[in-house]
């Protein structure tokens, strides 16, 4: 089973259909602009499938089956890949596995998730999952603190006040595990 796109074939598929565009006189821009629109049309077949294979549109029943559900989900998978080599070239490959780690972590950290590392009930009792902690006072107990709310700020009691701070796309590698890191923006004092 592979366990990466097989990025040799969408190469060559992205220098084909870009060595025919450009025969054509499309500039490259242009050339990008017409295969997002082409991963656009991919989409709106794996949803006319779905519709297909639920039997929602009264008029054509069940069209389709899952089966055809799934090679429309193919066909845009392959047509995102390609435009995304066709953008980057060689590149597309260590951009991709950059922003599917980015992407994935927004998830995974969550306790009860596949492959998932620790978690911790936050103060409202949901599960929180773990982030790193960046900038603030260098005396802070901790750096790797439980964070109840993705892409909310995180709030550290510190010296009569607290320490926020904010999500950013970055990971941090660390004892726990690679976690999201979060930046010190600004301090707040508790009123008396």
């Amino acid at each position: 089973m592979a366990t990466q796109p097989p990025w040799d074939t969408i190469g060559r598929l992205a220098g084909l259909f870009t060595a025919l565009d450009t025969a054509r006189g499309i500039p490259p821009e242009q050339q990008w602009t017409l295969q997002v629109l082409k991963l656009a049309e991919e989409v709106g077949e794996s949803a006319q499938a779905v519709i297909g294979a639920m039997g929602t549109n009264p008029r054509k029943g069940r069209s389709h089956t899952w089966g055809h559900v799934q090679e429309e989900v193919a066909d845009t998978a392959i047509t995102g890949l390609v435009a995304l080599y066709r953008m980057l070239g060689d590149d597309a490959p260590a951009f991709l596995d950059r922003m599917l780690a980015e992407k994935a972590g927004a998830f995974l950290p969550y306790a009860g998730a596949p492959g998932a590392a620790g978690g911790a009930r936050g103060e409202t009792g949901a599960m929180a999952h773990k982030v790193f902690l960046e900038g603030g006072p260098d005396e802070l107990p901790e750096r790797v603190v439980p964070a109840a709310n993705p892409g909310e700020d995180v709030k550290i009691p510190h010296r009569g006040g607290y320490e926020h701070f904010r999500e950013t796309p970055r990971r941090q590698d660390t004892a726990e595990g690679t976690l999201r890191v979060y930046e010190w923006w600004e301090r707040t004092e508790v009123a008396e």
